[in-house]
């Protein structure tokens, strides 16, 4: 049967991402590692979870909000996906450095 609504929101600015997590039992989960190309970022700390829209991506999923590198970067989880969310123009997550 199909729905008005899409089970998932496709934008240019979304980009799926392959995440390693810690899953609790009482279903609460924590972002360890995330793959970006041929690299696996560590996450060095969870700072804040909660659901909310994106608003340069689309969609509502839950935000979480990471130290990575010594910055601040936010994964989303949204219908059983992990993705970042990407500028226009942007080829890498905003926490991960730029490679020349």
């Amino acid at each position: 049967m199909e729905t008005l609504i899409p089970r998932e929101y496709s934008h240019d600015g979304k980009r799926y991402i392959d995440v390693i997590v810690d899953c609790e039992p009482d279903g609460s989960m924590t972002p360890l590692s995330f793959r970006w190309g041929n690299r696996t970022v560590p996450v060095d700390r969870l700072l804040e979870c909660r659901r909310e829209a994106s608003l340069i991506a689309g969609g509502v999923g839950t935000r979480y909000i990471c130290r990575v590198e010594g910055r601040r970067l936010s994964l989303w989880y949204e219908d059983g996906r992990w993705f970042v969310e990407l500028r226009p123009g942007q080829s890498a997550p905003p926490a991960t450095p730029r490679r020349s």
